[in-house]
């Protein structure tokens, strides 16, 4: 039963599951590419205020900054020649490029989540990675009955070297695999809103902050005690409204302060529920953890080869079944022939044998 459903659902998903892994593969390295360029903190780190004081000096008109989870510092300004985005050295605050988005991550995002096809789309995304854990899940439990029990799942893998590559680049790529479908499987789960994202409800905005002219940023308390590698982002008030007010997002929460006193006016911390989603959204996605982004695509690089080397040895034995010449009824042989066969291999050898009895003037029914 299990080889039958691991066989049916292989052929029944194996287009979508591709274009899923391989997309998935492509977007792995992105993250690691991000951090590549992202420039190094110093080692007594930075604070939130030095950061923002910094870029307020050589940005004209900052509105918002924003930490990347590959650790890249991105200051969004008004700009003298128009609004502006550019990725700043936290050290200096000077700019070192314009940022804009990749449109191909994008691109490549969307036919990852839902094949351009909506909701529709990511139920199906959803249902192919629910099928490849089951893939993956029987492929382990058949392996694990070829080599004699799940204690000798680690053992040395027998058979051709199609029946090897198979087996061993599937015990290999399995946790990577399990820990991809598994967390993509809550991520859709999410977004259809069948379980919580742990996402909380943003403080009050503050009716009126106090009244007087605004600190430095350097003197503000509440910025000058997080580092800048547990920011998220930093939006600053509109200078048109004297009663606007900073609105911080760290990793421990979000909250208001006040420019004119430097005081927190509202928290909100992090929900542990919210904190365990974006545990899962990074473990999926590779954003903040690149290493193990890299090391998820290539667990799902895998899945093409398993699905080559799977359907070659699914041909294989289906060859070796085919009907046998003069496979006389069993009623009326004077031989029987029973094979039991796990790869299909044994079947050859009863092949010839029948061949061999028959030729010798037996009656042969093998089955």
């Amino acid at each position: 039963m299990v080889r039958w459903i691991h066989k049916v659902l292989a052929l029944c998903v194996a287009l979508p599951l591709m274009a899923l892994v391989m997309t998935g593969s492509v977007l792995s390295v992105m993250p690691a590419l991000d951090r590549a360029g992202a420039v190094s903190l110093p080692a007594d780190g930075i604070s939130v205020a030095e950061l923002a004081g910094r870029i307020a000096g050589t940005h004209h008109g900052v509105e918002q900054i924003k930490r990347l989870p590959s650790g890249k510092v991105i200051a969004f300004s008004s700009g003298t020649d128009g609004p502006a985005a550019n990725v700043v050295d936290p050290s200096s605050g000077e700019p070192l490029s314009t940022y804009a988005p990749s449109a191909f991550e994008r691109w490549m995002t969307n036919f990852h989540r839902s094949f351009f096809l909506g909701d529709g789309g990511r139920m199906a995304a959803g249902a192919a990675a629910v099928a490849l854990l089951a893939l993956t899940l029987s492929g382990l439990q058949m392996t694990a009955r070829r080599m004699g029990g799940w204690a000798r799942l680690l053992d040395r893998s027998r058979g051709g070297a199609m029946e090897r590559l198979h087996a061993d680049l599937g015990r290999l790529a399995a946790l990577g695999l399990v820990v991809s479908t598994l967390t993509a499987l809550f991520l859709s789960l999410t977004t259809f809103g069948l379980i919580p994202d742990g996402l909380s409800q943003a403080p009050a905005l503050p009716t009126m902050a106090q009244a007087g002219p605004a600190l430095p940023l350097a003197r503000i308390d509440a910025l000058r005690g997080i580092d800048l590698s547990q920011l998220r982002e930093l939006t600053f008030p509109n200078p048109a409204d004297p009663n606007d007010v900073f609105h911080l997002t760290t990793a421990a929460g979000e909250g208001y302060i006040d420019p004119a006193t430097g005081e927190v006016l509202a928290w909100q911390d992090r929900t542990v529920g919210r904190q365990i989603y974006e545990f899962l959204y990074r473990m999926h996605t590779g954003r903040g953890l690149w290493w193990v982004g890299v090391l998820l695509g290539l667990c799902a690089l895998s899945v093409p080869v398993l699905a080559v080397t799977g359907t070659g040895l699914w041909w294989r034995r289906r060859r070796a079944r085919a009907p046998i010449a003069a496979n006389v009824p069993a009623r009326t042989a004077d031989t029987v022939i029973l094979v039991g066969s796990e790869g299909g291999s044994t079947w050859g050898f009863a092949r010839t044998l029948h061949a061999a009895l028959t030729a010798g003037g037996h009656k042969v029914h093998t089955v």
